[in-house]
């Protein structure tokens, strides 16, 4: 800016200067031309003075004459004479000639100088005039400058943000690849997760029916077959060759016609207990139905809301089982609920294999010393199943065709013959080894005798489902073992001691998601367990506990099954307390609410009713 301002005032004052020298120059030459003026006026002068004496003596003659006159006075002269008049006539006639010039170079001069002076004087008034614009020009150069240096700094702060926003567009482009990535993760985790939950789910539920192919029923289905050791036992066939081909007959009729026959849905094994009724009927399946699906049903399915979805055996020929099924019409069970529910399960599983054009057959068991009472419950049921009734062989171990029977599994592995009964299935199960098993178990005071009374204290208040919670909290206020409920190792104790002799096997509970426990030897346990015989008179009292226990932790379920069983046993002030129990946790629950009203019509109570 300084370089700027001071190239602009020598501009200005370079012409000041230069009219400065050019009229120094000029008075230099008027000065000599003075000079020398003066000189030849001076010889003029003298020559005049000759000229003039010569005129004076001729005065009066005309100016034609006076001309010729001085000519002729000047031939008459020296040589000297006439140059030096001649010399003074060119010098006049330069000197005119001159002054002529000069006086119109200084009329120029003078015209310049007044130009140039004007010039000037224009000049400064045009820089008076200016130099406010000048000023504002600088103010404006100073601003354009600090314009162009912050537009600098402006440019290379964009150029930065620019840079920032790249890195940032890049950035966010990297966190949104990765949160694509990351949410794709999460839809593989979220969509694995649906797919586990999912699996879960039909697992559970497959679990709570037990529902899969007949190839694949066992032990481990949800039948009772004593010990394991006993129900894996190689299947005796020889003796009920002849039932074997019955029943198969009836189930392969079912599978080769178009339609299930209008008379018989299925077949009925009937025999007494340990028999092999349930090993006899799944001996069937396997050799005549093995590709179809089985439905095992249970008294623990209640209400309307436990009958399976169709989707669970869409597309398959369906085999309901319904193993024990005196347990569905006797004490408190046909009051619960277990046997009317049959009747719309049976239908509902009928229409649904009619509608998809599946084949649908039942396959169920039953004691022989309960059939009538079965009868008549459940003969709507029975007239449509062929029953197949197993043979009976003599208690007396020497009666030929009972040696042969105990000979013949005694090849086939270990037997118990100090225990036949004339069932097949004392020979396998052995209820002597059973009473030895118990009687090491109270000697050692193992926390597992507890455990067996509290589940025979449950067996005999109807509840079916011996869940961990419910056992562990009779053996703490109950039978006083409050062990068994605050110390894990006590309990872990009592459950290896049962299932290392075989007293019980672990199954997930059906209505929640706790653990139950299963009793394997289902007719041993009442002989083999002492506590709570029929005469016992710390039953009454223990199940009377038993509903005030139910009522502190909730369990509508056991109050329920409780109230049936004192309705069974006429006990109807006391059915009727556990039904409004339940009520009262569950008004929705219609069937205690019915059964309520039965108890109150039973008390004579009938407006109440």
């Amino acid at each position: 800016m300084a370089d700027t301002q001071t190239n602009t005032m020598a501009e200005k004052t370079a012409p000041h200067i230069t009219n400065a020298n050019t009229q120094e120059r000029r008075a230099q030459r008027r000065a000599l031309a003075t000079s020398i003026a003066i000189l030849w006026l001076s010889l003029l002068s003298s020559l005049a003075l000759s000229l003039a004496q010569q005129a004076g003596q001729a005065l009066g003659i005309p100016l034609p004459k006076l001309l010729p006159g001085i000519l002729l006075w000047a031939t008459h002269q020296s040589l000297l004479v006439q140059l030096a008049l001649g010399l003074l006539m060119i010098c006049i006639t330069v000197g005119v000639i001159w002054f002529t010039i000069w006086a119109w170079g200084a009329s120029a001069a003078a015209q310049q100088q007044a130009t140039e002076e004007a010039i000037v004087t224009e000049d400064h008034h045009f820089e008076r005039r200016i130099e406010p614009v000048v000023q504002q020009g600088q103010v404006i150069a100073v601003a354009v400058e600090t314009g162009r240096s912050e537009a600098a700094q402006h440019a290379s702060a964009s150029e930065e943000r620019d840079a920032q926003l790249r890195g940032g567009i890049e950035s966010a482009r990297q966190e949104s690849r990765q949160q694509n990535e990351e949410i794709l993760q999460q839809g593989k985790v979220i969509e694995k997760g649906v797919q586990e939950v999912t699996d879960q789910i039909t697992s559970s539920t497959a679990r709570k029916y037990t529902i899969l192919p007949a190839s694949e029923l066992n032990v481990a289905s949800g039948f009772n077959l004593g010990r394991p050791s006993a129900a894996s036992f190689p299947y005796y066939e020889k003796p009920f060759k002849g039932v074997l081909s019955q029943a198969a007959a009836t189930l392969s009729a079912i599978r080769d016609s178009d339609t299930s026959p209008s008379d018989t849905l299925g077949i009925v094994v009937v025999g007494k207990a340990d028999a092999g009724k349930t090993r006899l009927a799944l001996k069937t399946l396997y050799d005549t139905l093995p590709e179809w699906t089985a439905l095992v049903w249970s008294t623990i399915y209640q209400a309307a809301t436990d009958l399976p979805s169709p989707n669970l055996y869409a597309g398959c020929d369906l085999i309901l089982i319904l193993d024990d099924l005196q347990d569905y019409g006797s004490g408190s069970q046909a009051l619960a609920g277990a046997g009317s529910l049959l009747r719309t399960l049976l239908g509902s599983l009928r229409q649904a294999q009619s509608v998809a054009g599946r084949k649908f057959a039942v396959v169920a068991t039953c004691r022989a010393e309960n059939l009538a009472a079965v009868r008549a419950s459940f003969g709507w049921l029975l007239s449509e199943l062929d029953l197949v009734r197993l043979p009976e062989f003599s208690p007396d171990a020497n009666n030929p065709e009972s040696a042969g029977v105990i000979a013949d599994l005694k090849r086939r592995g270990r037997v118990f013959p100090q225990d036949w009964n004339g069932r097949i299935g004392s020979l396998v199960l052995g209820i002597e080894v059973t009473r030895e098993q118990y009687a090491l178990l109270d000697q050692e005071g193992s926390p597992a005798i507890p455990v067996l009374c509290a589940m025979k204290l449950l067996a005999r208040a109807g509840v079916s489902e011996h869940t961990f919670a419910r056992i562990r909290a009779i053996c703490a206020e109950i039978l006083g073992e409050i062990a068994i409920r605050e110390e894990l190792r006590v309990w872990r104790r009592a459950l290896d001691d049962l299932e290392s002799r075989e007293f019980v096997r672990r199954q997930q509970a059906a209505e929640s998601d706790d653990e139950a426990l299963v009793i394997l030897r289902g007719n041993d346990f009442e002989e083999v367990i002492t506590c709570y015989g029929d005469r016992d008179s710390s039953l009454a009292h223990d199940r009377d506990e038993l509903l005030w226990l139910f009522s502190r932790l909730g369990d509508i379920e056991a109050l329920f099954y409780l109230g049936s069983t004192y309705y069974a046993e006429t006990a109807y002030t006391q059915a009727l307390i556990a039904y409004e129990q339940a009520t009262t946790l569950d008004p929705t629950l219609a069937q205690a609410w019915t059964n309520k009203g039965n108890a109150l019509a039973a008390l004579n109570r009938y407006d109440e009713a």
